[in-house]
């Protein structure tokens, strides 16, 4: 039988909060299971001279693929990136299958860079023999093309990191108060000013809440973050940067929040849905594909009155929250599972 060797692609270094270099990561180790011996390539570690940092990846990306021509028969490239373009020229010209999974489009500046995004993006996907999208509203916003997989989790890995719920609340002194967890990139797009704004106001009404980012802080909001929990009661905030195991505290929380601007299908969301939590997102890309009222609350980007009134539901029926966290880990482990989805 013939041997099938991946050279997976990512635009993100390994260790980020991102969902992409997450997902590269969990299909090295089913390749390795396998026994595939995939190549990831990923940013190298170092200064970029400012402005370069596509064009330096795109490069590297294609001398990868060069390089490895005698080893890698299959390039699986992530998002419509320059990384993606190059490296999937080369190995069309080296006869090399190109298989490109889009987790979630860009916001498009205007003006030429505008333009330039959106023909890299329009050439990476010509440069691919298959593009799968991670959600059918991706697909619909690139007029149907290819097919929709959809994202998937380690149910039994999550389940398993559930029981260490006492020693960390422990660990972080939270009591009886009402955990609400963010897992992801702490950026404005992630809905952060919004998040801030509605746990202020929550607190403002008497409210024992304790908010818990997980992430890496993006700099444009560091300030607002830091001045947040600076207002806040000695540890009402707690900003814990990239961690590499997330899991324990999905088993710490009460609540996941996500008030994304945009999305694909947010690998955080589905591992806070495994874990029985109950959620509370924005209704953008994916998302309603797997909250639907009954396994989470859906809200509009940027409303801070409906995210108060949702954290504060949640809070005040337990009985309610408990139960659409049910839903949503039936959910997840029947639809969204690695033995589902790969």
């Amino acid at each position: 039988m013939a041997v099938v060797r991946v050279l997976l692609l990512t635009p993100y270094p390994s260790g980020s909060a991102s969902g992409v270099s997450s997902f590269v990561r969990a299909m090295e180790a089913r390749l390795r299971e396998a026994r595939d011996d995939p190549i990831v390539v990923e940013p190298a570690p170092g200064p970029v001279p400012p402005g370069l940092g596509n064009a330096v990846l795109g490069f590297r990306a294609a001398l990868a693929v060069f390089r490895n021509r005698r080893f890698a028969s299959v390039v699986h490239a992530q998002q419509l990136h320059t990384q993606s373009l190059c490296a999937g020229l080369v190995a069309r010209l080296l006869s090399k299958r190109v298989v490109l999974t889009v987790h979630g489009r860009s916001p498009s500046p205007g003006g030429l860079r505008g333009l330039a995004l959106r023909l890299t993006e329009r050439a990476a996907m010509a440069a691919a023999d298959e593009v799968v999208f991670v959600s059918a509203d991706l697909r619909r916003q690139f007029g149907g093309r290819g097919r929709v997989i959809p994202n998937g989790v380690s149910v039994g890995r999550i389940r398993a990191a559930l029981q260490g719920r006492e020693s960390v609340r422990k660990e972080f002194l939270f009591g009886s108060d009402f955990v609400v967890l963010f897992v992801g990139r702490v950026t404005e797009d992630k809905g952060i000013r919004t998040l801030l704004s509605a746990f202020e106001g929550v607190r403002a009404a008497g409210i024992p809440i304790r908010l818990l980012l997980v992430g890496p802080v993006d700099s444009a909001i560091r300030g607002e973050v830091e001045r947040c929990a600076s207002r806040a009661a000695a540890g009402a905030l707690l900003v814990l940067g990239a961690r590499d195991a997330p899991y324990r505290f999905f088993a710490a929380a009460d609540a996941f929040v996500l008030p994304s601007h945009r999305e694909g299908l947010p690998l955080s969301l589905l591992e806070a849905m495994a874990a029985g939590l109950p959620v509370i997102a924005t209704m953008v890309g994916g998302v309603p594909e797997v909250v639907d009222g009954r396994t989470g609350i859906l809200l509009s980007p940027g409303d801070v009155p409906a995210l108060e009134a949702a954290i504060l539901r949640l809070y005040e029926h337990r009985e309610e929250a408990a139960a659409m966290g049910e839903r949503a880990w039936h959910r997840i482990a029947e639809l969204h599972d690695f033995e589902a989805v790969w």
